[in-house]
């Protein structure tokens, strides 16, 4: 009897084994389904639903919570280190398609090659971009492109001006165009920098954010920002009248040379920038919060900010001037080179030589010997003040680039900055500027 009744005790203790292994073995069946979701669920590092992290094709990733998008150029465009310009309204790229993570490298910026075998007449060079003018009146443009700067319309061009993030152009007939952004650095309020008015222009200066032109008659007409930096109202964009021989957009303020000789200055004014003294000038440069200018006589007279000793010239008489963010260059009519202003890279330190002409930088110079070469001083972090050799006609130093006009009409530029600025096309150029 005890046999038996064990026996049937073991047989019911075996059917029980076997009812927890079939369980056990249902049981894994079903949570292994469960992980790896049948096959069909995306792999989103262990989280599901609404709250699965998003990856784009611009590399980055939405965590759940909205992030403020920012400008992310790719590595052919993009400025090391530039946070400044960050743009908090600049729109993402869409999702990939079925939910899958991004394997592909980021999408490049477009931006146009830059042209070869082609004839110029002149150059411009903005602050990231660089725009010509082709001796068959066209425009061609190279360099970052975020915002079209480099994407000129057709058209028969006289002359051509880039600007900080946008360009414009006096079309033969006398119209401008242009061609970029027409916002804030944010994106977010449009000023207008690059809609310009009707009328026959004889030429434009384009500045930061706003542009300037004098018309065929003589009156100047502005558009685009009206603020200073703090945002205050300043009548940047609104000129006073009267006729003019030529005008010059600065940082946030705007100077121009009468056509009797005399400087009318518009717009920011915190410093006295826009407060001319008396003269009769033959040019004027309008730098960021200081303004000089070259009397009659040669001497140089400046106005505006002067912390850095950059409204403060030197005695002499000069044949030409340039000023720029917080210093300033001219060449003496005997060709010597005389900076002053701020000098914590040597910007304001020009070698000897005899110098037929001079442009000054954010942080960098270069000038052209009467010999042909140029020589450079100042910041060289890109090489921006490390030229090559060659007999040069013209030179222009830009942001962080510069560029030059040899004597055979080719364009020879240093210092690239990562957008294609400094990667000057093929071809015969008269001048650059």
């Amino acid at each position: 009897m005890t046999g038996r009744i064990g026996s049937t005790r073991i047989c019911g203790l075996e059917i029980s084994l076997r009812g927890a292994v079939l369980l056990l073995a249902i049981m894994s069946i079903t949570l292994a389904l469960a992980a790896c979701g049948g096959g069909d669920a995306p792999d989103n590092g262990g989280e599901s639903g609404p709250e699965a992290t998003e990856t784009r094709d611009d590399g980055d990733t939405d965590g759940g919570g909205e992030s403020e998008p920012t400008r992310q150029p790719s590595a052919a465009t993009a400025e090391p280190g530039a946070t400044e310009d960050a743009e908090p309204g600049a729109t993402r790229r869409g999702l990939l398609g079925g939910g899958s993570q991004a394997t592909e490298e980021p999408e490049a910026t477009a931006r146009p090659e830059p042209p070869a075998k082609l004839e110029f007449a002149s150059v411009s060079a903005g602050r990231e971009h660089t725009c010509g003018l082709l001796r068959d009146d066209s425009v061609r443009c190279w360099g970052y492109d975020e915002h079209g700067q480099a994407t000129p319309p057709e058209g028969e061009f006289a002359s051509v001006s880039a600007g900080r993030e946008h360009t414009c152009g006096v079309l033969r007939e006398g119209p401008v165009l242009c061609w970029g952004s027409n916002k804030d650095v944010y994106g977010d309020e449009l000023l207008g920098q690059a809609t310009p008015p009707e009328g026959e222009f004889a030429s434009v200066s384009a500045g930061g954010y706003h542009t300037c032109g004098v018309l065929r008659e003589g009156p100047v007409l502005c558009w685009g920002s009206n603020k200073d930096f703090y945002g205050i109202e300043t009548g940047l964009a609104t000129p006073p009248e009267g006729e003019f021989a030529s005008v010059s957009a600065g940082g946030y303020h705007n100077c121009g040379v009468r056509t009797d000789g005399t400087v009318a200055c518009w717009g920011a004014d915190r410093y006295g920038q826009a407060t001319p003294p008396e003269g009769e000038f033959t040019s004027v440069s309008a730098g960021r919060e200081h303004t000089c200018g070259v009397l009659r006589d040669g001497s140089v007279q400046c106005w505006g900010g002067d912390d850095y000793g950059q409204a403060t010239p030197p005695e002499g008489e000069f044949a030409s001037l340039s000023a720029r963010e917080r210093h300033t260059c001219g060449v003496l009519r005997d060709g010597s080179g005389r900076c002053w202003g701020e000098d914590d890279h040597g910007q304001s330190t020009p070698p000897e030589g005899e110098f037929a002409s001079v442009s000054a930088g954010v942080r960098h110079t270069c000038g052209v010997l009467r010999d042909g070469s140029v020589r450079c001083w100042g910041e060289d972090d890109h090489g921006e003040a490390t030229p090559p050799e060659g007999e040069f006609a013209s030179v222009s130093a830009g942001y962080g680039h510069t560029c030059g006009v040899l004597r055979n009409g080719s364009v020879e530029c240093w210092g690239p900055y990562g957008s294609g600025e400094a990667t000057p096309p093929e071809g015969e150029f008269t001048s650059v500027r």
